[in-house]
């Protein structure tokens, strides 16, 4: 019975269409840190991501794990959408104004 009861579960699970999943990690972003963060736009309430270009991808991912404090659950898909599109959106920042 319960056996039963837990497979009904997973099929269930598996089939519920999952709205973030569908998001793109641009949409994310917006959604989630823009407030707080820009590409080379200066500091709001958190810092530029622009100084993160030159990062590697698991210290991109160490800090997007971290803000699931202050901006809510991530799944491991959506963090590692995120992570990824950090890097690249720094990385053209820091391409289209060196420093000085």
């Amino acid at each position: 019975m319960r056996l039963t009861a837990l497979l009904i579960l997973v099929i269930w699970l598996n089939s519920v269409p999952c709205a973030a999943a569908d998001e793109s990690a641009a949409d994310l972003f917006a959604g989630k840190c823009a407030r707080c963060h820009t590409f080379g736009h200066g500091r709001k309430k958190g810092p530029d991501l622009k100084k993160v270009a030159d990062w590697d991808l698991d210290r991109i991912h160490r800090q997007v794990v971290k803000m699931q404090r202050k901006a809510g659950h991530l799944s491991e898909q959506e963090i590692a959408g995120l992570t990824t599109y950090v890097k690249e959106e720094a990385q053209k920042c820091a391409q289209e104004a060196p420093p000085k």
